[in-house]
């Protein structure tokens, strides 16, 4: 009787423990799947943000040449 009770209270602990792993498991490979999407979208964010600073310091350029070319027309 007391050695079926041991047994049982093993199974139910190792019933536990292989849910504990598997819950486990489950949070690492969801933890990468989210944590690799988080870094593809920070890398997409770095792209727009980086292509964005290109339009604007093109665009800045633009406007900076612009300005010198109607500063000198004006000189002359």
């Amino acid at each position: 009787m007391y050695i079926d009770s041991l047994e049982i209270k093993y199974k139910v602990k190792l019933r536990h423990n292989s849910n504990y792993w598997d819950k486990v498991l489950v949070g690492i490979i969801y933890r990468m799947f989210i944590g690799g999407g988080l870094v593809l979208l920070a890398h997409r964010y770095e792209m727009v943000t980086t292509d964005f600073e290109k339009m604007v310091s093109s665009t800045i350029h633009l406007q900076r040449t612009h300005s010198i070319r109607a500063l000198t027309h004006f000189r002359l």
